[in-house]
């Protein structure tokens, strides 16, 4: 893509490159660098159910490096297993941080929600305040749907 620069310094935001990597979950907070996580992704929906106590209508998203932090942990509850957006009853933890609707203010987007064995994309972007003050964050995803 070809553009022309209107100053020296510009931010062009995540890029997507084509490389060995078939998952990926990458998140950012504030001027602090983008942490990427490439090694294993869950994801999984649990559908309507008819079973009473059941979580159902949930999409759950774990992404770690390793057995430590970074980790990233989604959960999107009335998600009814189709793309959409969403901006309630959600838990989303970027390693040591813990974001949900009382202290965060978030659009999660799913874009892409495929079957078993296909992608889920996701790009989350807002604010969150915890004791240090208010702070934007963004997240983006590309795992394989496992249930």
């Amino acid at each position: 893509i070809t553009f022309t620069a209107s100053t020296n310094n510009v931010n062009l935001g995540n890029i997507s490159v084509c490389n060995s990597a078939t998952e990926f979950v990458s998140y950012k907070i504030d001027n602090q660098p983008v942490v990427y996580l490439i090694v294993f992704a869950n994801a999984q929906w649990s559908g309507p159910s008819s079973t009473p106590n059941t979580l159902s209508n949930q999409l759950s998203v774990f992404a770690a490096n390793g057995p430590a932090v970074p980790l990233f942990q989604m959960t999107q509850n009335n998600m009814m297993g189709v793309a959409g957006s969403f901006t309630t009853d959600y838990s989303i933890t970027l390693s040591s941080v813990i974001i949900t609707p009382s202290n965060g203010n978030l659009i999660n987007t799913i874009s892409t929600f495929g079957p078993v064995g296909g992608y889920i994309d996701f790009n989350i972007t807002g604010t969150f305040t915890d004791t240090s003050g208010t702070h934007t964050v963004s997240a983006l995803g590309h795992v394989r749907r496992t249930l």
